[in-house]
């Protein structure tokens, strides 16, 4: 399991993290992202998620007249944490291409 304590250049964030649980039911819930060069984007949540759930960032600490926009990202299972919540490490999703479909002609 990771120590974040003893991690270098680790900063931290104040995050919505939004998506859909196990149960596929909507959840909000606010949390610390974790961001490392060397381990990525780290969020411990009490929300149960299937691996690879998608999942909507938002940053809190945005000034008070401007409010940040969500961020998507795929959920990445790490491991359970103490507390009882589970640690995800968030990669990066990208967006598909349409695919060419062949002409009917």
């Amino acid at each position: 399991m990771l120590d974040y304590a003893q991690l270098p250049a680790t900063r931290k964030f104040a995050v919505e993290v939004s998506g859909w649980d196990q149960s596929e039911r909507f959840f909000v819930e606010n949390c610390e992202l974790l961001w490392s060069e060397g381990t990525g984007k780290h969020v411990v949540l009490a929300q149960k998620l299937r691996d690879n759930a998608i999942l909507f960032v938002r940053l809190l600490e945005s000034g008070p007249s401007e409010r940040s926009h969500p961020v998507v990202y795929a959920a990445e299972f790490v491991g359970k944490v103490e507390n009882g919540g589970t640690r995800f490490r968030l990669k990066t999703v990208t967006p598909r291409t349409a695919e060419l479909q062949p002409s009917d002609n």
